[in-house]
């Protein structure tokens, strides 16, 4: 126990390197203890955290041997084993064998009786869909969410996922029903971070629609002076910002305001909101998206050496993200 949460701790620390030494060699600490024939449970977390570890170092074939000696007989570690597995389906570009693979993640879920679990293995599995182009069936995946009794949070998270798929085929109409639903259901949340992000996300995407229908393709160069949308969106995104500061929300209202900023020709505060973006969100698409504009706005201003290093980070830091691969590199 003691030997795997020194890896768990270096692991938190993102010191994977060091992390993976400690797991993985002969006459460590963690490998004498399960060889002598240690507590299984940690054993089993042990392999697991080194599978974690080197899938954040990009050795994927490394990962699936260490998962295949990972035990199955508790439903959590099994989960987790299998979480894993998907995972690195998707960064190996194996996309249709995740999916496949998320049925028995939800499953597990289920039989671990954690409301967590579920809400996750079913957001991944909806993620996948909507990777692999099948919009109409994602949406149907996050809307079976909410009816999952999955924590509140993730009933957010699942409709703005909704949200945002009809906004990506420019329904706006079936994006602004959507949240007159979501209100009624839900009338003290008219104000909540989710729904102003909504909101701004609504705004914003009919300003674009409109740009681009007057002006043609966006680029980085502002298409003209800021409409109504447009403010009322930046108004949106600042509104949570100023009442959620500390909303999980934050970092995509940030992004988006980067945005709104850059559409309107503030280049300095759309890079200063791209910074911000890039503080507060995890790694994923949204973060890579962040760190790449935060790059363009330092591009535009001629601050090509830092440009230059933000680049790269993309290239080094989001290998792992199948979108980022193919939208970013």
């Amino acid at each position: 126990e003691a030997a795997y949460c020194e890896a768990f701790a270096l692991y938190k620390l993102q010191q994977r390197d060091r992390t993976v030494d400690l797991l993985r060699k002969p006459d460590g600490n963690f490998q004498q203890a399960a060889r002598a024939g240690g507590n299984p449970e940690y054993q089993a977390r042990g392999r697991l955290l080194l599978a974690e570890a080197l899938f954040g170092q990009q050795q994927l074939a490394e990962v699936e041997a260490v998962l295949g000696g990972v035990p199955t007989n508790q439903v959590e570690i099994a989960w987790l084993r299998q979480n894993l597995l998907c995972r690195i389906q998707l960064g190996s570009d194996r996309a249709e064998l995740a999916l496949a693979n998320t049925t028995n993640l939800v499953a597990l879920a289920s039989a671990s009786s954690r409301p967590v679990l579920v809400a996750e293995s079913m957001l991944l599995q909806a993620s996948i869909l909507e990777l692999l182009g099948r919009t109409a069936a994602a949406i149907a995946a996050y809307d079976r969410i909410p009816a999952a009794g999955v924590p509140e949070a993730f009933q957010r998270n699942a409709f703005l996922k909704t949200v945002e798929l009809s906004l990506t085929q420019n329904d706006i109409a079936a994006a602004s029903a959507r949240l007159e639903k979501y209100l009624a259901a839900r009338p003290q949340d008219a104000k909540s971070d989710v729904v102003l992000l909504t909101l701004g996300d609504l705004q914003l995407k009919q300003h674009l629609l409109g740009a681009a229908s007057t002006n043609g393709a966006a680029t980085n160069t502002p298409a003209g002076p800021a409409t109504n949308r447009l403010q009322q969106a930046l108004a949106y995104y600042g509104q949570l910002l100023q009442a959620f500061p500390q909303s999980p929300f934050a970092g995509k209202a940030q992004l988006n305001r980067g945005w709104g900023l850059l559409a309107s020709g503030n280049l300095a505060e759309a890079q200063a909101a791209f910074r911000l973006a890039l503080d507060k969100l995890p790694l994923s698409e949204d973060q890579a998206v962040a760190r790449f504009k935060l790059a363009d706005t330092q591009f535009l201003q001629n601050d090509l050496t830092n440009a230059l290093a933000g680049y790269r980070r993309v290239l080094e830091d989001y290998g792992g993200l199948p979108r980022a691969r193919t939208g970013l590199f």
